[in-house]
């Protein structure tokens, strides 16, 4: 019913220009650390950061890791890791906590710190960023700044990459891979009255109802309502997004929605167990507790579609 890209920062142009004059977009995670270390030497503070949104608290922390391991070792590595099939101290994943780490661990890099990234409630991360006085300038996650009020708006950039040239498997020539959700309908007693409801859903009109209701916000897996997105949207942030999603590129199903109950929760509370102490000691005993959940989790291994290819746009 709707999709969603999750390897975008948001920011405030106007904001984060008078933080960093003469920021660029950074290409590569050392670029992005770079701007964050930029902001906080100007006074600043560079993320703000949600994890609040109960029953499943933490689970934007599971973005972070899934983004990092996605941008580090590429798709196959990361449909591994959405199959349970790729340890969790294996060196990949260590690696993307500990990527996350840098982001965390730091003084100064979290509005509120820590705890107060634990407190607040996820929907709403974006206001101190378009606050008349900005709280803090990088926001990491889905599309809820398109729309958002102020001078210089509200813009992103993709998600960084970690090596030239990708790792194995991503990015393919259309472009660099994204983490992407969706909201999904399904059929769970059949009848003739339910294939028609579930045609129509999926149909143009039904499909195209979302994202003019949420005015930059949604978007359709449907390829003509995205052809129409990007044609009315210009260059505007709902119009670059429409075209990530027809771009060629490797997109890749959140991790977490892709695991078994047991495994995705204790993810969600894993990410605010290392929030709350991102240590190295801390870490292991995180993975190992993970490990544990993955091999007593007697789910089916899903088969081997977590990444995939964007379509082409049409016009």
């Amino acid at each position: 019913m709707k999709a969603n890209v999750k390897s975008l920062v948001w920011y405030n142009g106007a904001a984060l220009g008078a933080a960093a004059p003469g920021w660029k977009p950074p290409g590569t995670w050392r670029d992005l650390l770079a701007l964050q270390d930029r902001i906080v030497g100007a006074r600043g503070t560079p993320w703000c950061m949600a994890m609040s949104d109960p029953p499943n608290s933490g689970w934007p922390g599971t973005d972070w890791i899934e983004d990092i391991l996605l941008h580090q070792a590429g798709p196959e590595e990361y449909a591994r890791f959405a199959r349970g099939t790729l340890p969790w101290r294996s060196e990949r994943v260590r690696g993307a906590w500990r990527a996350w780490g840098e982001i965390v661990g730091g003084a100064g890099h979290i509005r509120g710190g820590r705890l107060g990234a634990m407190l607040t409630a996820y929907g709403r991360r974006d206001d101190p960023m378009f606050a008349a006085a900005p709280g803090c300038h990088l926001g990491h996650g889905a599309t809820i700044s398109t729309s958002r009020p102020g001078a210089g708006g509200g813009g992103f950039f993709p998600f960084p990459a970690f090596s030239s040239p990708p790792p194995a498997g991503g990015p393919a020539a259309g472009g660099a891979p994204s983490v992407v959700s969706a909201d999904l309908m399904a059929m769970f007693r059949d009848s003739p009255q339910a294939r028609a409801f579930i045609r129509y859903l999926v149909g143009a009109e039904a499909q195209g109802m979302w994202p003019a209701a949420a005015k930059g916000v949604a978007f359709s897996p449907h390829l003509s309502v995205l052809d129409d997105q990007i044609r009315r949207g210009g260059g505007d942030a709902a119009a670059r997004i429409a075209r990530l999603l027809v771009s060629g590129a490797p997109l890749c199903f959140d991790a977490s929605d892709w695991m078994p109950d047991a495994m995705a929760n204790a993810f969600y509370r894993a990410t605010l167990e290392y929030l709350d102490s991102p240590t190295s000691a801390r870490l292991e005993e995180i993975l190992r507790q993970l490990d544990t959940v993955r091999t007593e989790a007697k789910a089916p291994v899903p088969d081997d579609t977590a990444c995939g290819t964007a379509p082409t746009q049409k016009g």
